[in-house]
């Protein structure tokens, strides 16, 4: 069950355009990932404090921070999620539960995506 989990996180980020984009120069991919892991980490975290209270100009401003970051990491899941989001929000204001609800869910598989790049930059070596 443990090793089911651990191989469908694995999926979450796909190096491929990144790859492709640095010439699979390892080093260049390391900072991709880096960069990711350590912005997001505290993106995130910003985001779960203007949800909290209902700071919808942060919120969007962290929505698309995240989406950005997320679309150059190959977290394409994520991305979409995001943009999704991102419309929701200019469209409603205050912030409705529904959107909180996406929200909360999406930070969940963000945080994931953030253990997975630190996993990958300890492989990356």
């Amino acid at each position: 069950m443990v090793m089911g989990f651990i191989k469908s996180m694995i999926s979450m980020i796909d190096l491929t355009t990144i790859k492709r984009i640095t010439n699979n120069n390892t080093a260049t991919i390391r900072q991709f990932l880096e960069i990711f892991a350590d912005n997001a980490s505290k993106d995130l975290r910003e985001l779960t404090l203007a949800i909290e209270s209902e700071d919808v100009q942060q919120v969007s401003y962290f929505v698309h921070k995240l989406k950005s970051s997320t679309q150059s990491i190959g977290f394409i899941t994520g991305h979409r999620e995001l943009q999704n989001i991102e419309d929701k929000l200019a469209l409603n204001r205050p912030l409705k539960p529904s959107v909180v609800i996406e929200l909360l869910k999406v930070i969940s598989k963000c945080e994931l995506a953030v253990l997975e790049a630190r996993g990958l930059l300890k492989i990356l070596k």
